[in-house]
């Protein structure tokens, strides 16, 4: 029968709910239930039970604590809007699951017991993964190991049968020693461990070629080295290809080369960056002369800047540019040639450029007057070539390049002329351009490409872009008793000593 009265009636829609709420609060009185057991034993009578597997509890907050423990099973009463999600400290959003409680499940950036995992190595700015084989990764190396002089007087106490390595990189503090601990130990005790644990560094070394690193591998990985302070390392070598490390492992004659037929920078040409003071103003004093005879005055004080001066300079070329004369050196004999080529082919270049300044893949500097062990063959190629050019040239020393990049310089130690050799598949450009000392406004463009020219490396000169392969030799001296002054850049006129006869 409807209440007639509204305060009545909702009096009566109170009452009801009360008794919705205490029947589903309310513990089973089943023999069977767990809550009968609890009563036997003498437990606190439970007042609330699971809806889903029936289990009684004393107190709303023991059944709380039960859902959230089994958030897969019971727990999905929580995702509603009934019974125990009413009430505001535990009531879920639909749709959601109970959080997982901690302690379950794996971190995925854990590794299994039992295996061991690689410590995370720096990624320096422009680090990239190398992807030379002839690159070796020395780790585990103690701090007092971990500089590149010990390494080298380590490598060299090895008594390698090779030359000796490149030391591309030392990192001081690599990682902790065995950074990782056994997978059974305890959180807190892992913690109080890592804090004793020392800094190990790491290298990164290249060999000449990947038939030496893996020879280098099998010397020297698990080697016991000990100094007379008692410190020890025991050699950990691995691959280096595919770990990172900054700029190592590219071919170094591929990280900015020219394109083919392109010449560097105006700027690099007129005044080169590896100019000393006085070579600048030598050689800004020849712009400088010949600027005002078209009636343009430079500012240029020898000790003050050059960016004012340099930009006139440039001002003025790109609207008169230099003016190129294109000369060609002497062809080689044809055996000749083809065997110096297949020579510098077969050439195991050394782990680490003779001169680090310059943009090449490798670079090579041969000594004539004494032994170069290794390079026999390539040194009677060169003295073959200087016997065909000039038998009484007084050359003290041969650059060997594979692939050089433009570069604007000069050869600063040179005393006298020098003789230049291209050789290889290169092709669209490759010529040797040289300012001339006649006449700043003009450059020669020399063709060495199978041929051996006349040149003085005192001017300022460079590459030309080019595709390919290229190797170049140039024969040069730095004796002061066989010096020459200054005077012209090239000899077009000039022909070897074996054609003159």
């Amino acid at each position: 029968m409807a209440a007639s009265d509204p305060a009545q009636q909702k009096e009566q829609e109170a009452v009801e709910g009360d008794e919705s709420a205490i029947a589903y609060h309310s513990a089973s009185s089943s023999p069977s239930s767990p809550s009968s057991a609890r009563k036997s034993e003498g437990a606190t009578a439970p007042t609330v039970s699971c809806e889903v597997c029936g289990e009684g509890f004393s107190s709303r907050n023991l059944l709380f604590k039960h859902l959230r423990r089994n958030a897969g099973s019971c727990g999905t009463v929580l995702a509603t809007a009934e019974g125990p999600s009413t009430s505001p400290k535990t009531k879920a959003k639909k749709g959601q699951t109970a959080k997982e409680p901690k302690g379950t499940g794996e971190k995925t950036n854990k590794t299994e017991a039992g295996t061991t995992r690689e410590p995370k190595q720096k990624r320096g700015k422009g680090a990239e993964l190398t992807a030379d084989a002839r690159i070796l990764w020395f780790g585990d190396i103690p701090q007092e190991f971990a500089s590149e002089k010990r390494l080298k007087q380590i490598l060299w106490d090895c008594d390698l049968p090779f030359p000796q390595p490149q030391i591309f990189r030392v990192i001081k503090k690599g990682y902790r020693e065995n950074p990782f601990g056994p997978p059974a130990k305890e959180e807190e005790e892992q913690k109080d461990s890592n804090k004793k644990k020392a800094w190990l560094g790491y290298a990164f070394i290249a060999f000449r070629d990947t038939a030496e690193a893996e020879l280098a591998k099998e010397t020297l990985n698990g080697r016991q080295i000990e100094d007379a302070d008692g410190i020890s390392w025991l050699m950990r070598v691995q691959d280096g290809e595919g770990k990172w490390i900054s700029n190592v492992g590219k071919d170094r004659g591929e990280l900015s080369r020219l394109a083919p037929g392109e010449d560097p920078g105006l700027a690099d040409q007129l005044m080169p960056g590896t100019l000393r003071t006085a070579e600048v103003a030598f050689f800004m004093e020849r712009h400088r002369t010949h600027l005002a005879k078209h009636g343009v005055t430079v500012d240029y004080q020898p000790e003050g800047p050059l960016k004012e001066a340099l930009s006139q300079l440039k001002k003025f070329y790109k609207a008169t540019p230099r003016k190129e004369l294109p000369i060609s050196g002497t062809p080689l004999p044809k055996a000749l040639a083809d065997r110096a080529l297949d020579t510098l082919r077969a050439t195991r270049w050394p782990a680490a450029l003779h001169r680090r300044t310059v943009r090449a893949s490798q670079y090579l500097v041969l000594h004539m007057k004494i032994r170069n062990d290794g390079y026999e063959d390539l040194v009677q190629t060169c003295r073959d070539i200087l016997d065909y050019a000039d038998p009484a040239y007084p050359c003290t020393m041969v650059a060997v390049t594979k692939n050089y990049i433009g570069s604007p310089h000069i050869d600063s130690s040179d005393v006298r002329h020098q003789f230049a050799v291209s050789l290889g598949d290169f092709e669209g450009g490759g010529e040797l351009c040289v300012e001339s000392m006649e006449d700043c406004s003009q450059v020669f463009v020399v063709e060495t490409k199978n041929r051996i020219a006349w040149a003085d490396g005192r001017a300022i000169h460079w590459v030309r872009g080019y595709s390919g392969e290229r190797f170049s030799l140039i024969f040069y001296c730095t004796d002061p008793a066989y010096a020459e002054p200054l005077g012209k850049s090239c000899d077009p006129a000039w022909k070897p000593a074996s054609l003159e006869a």
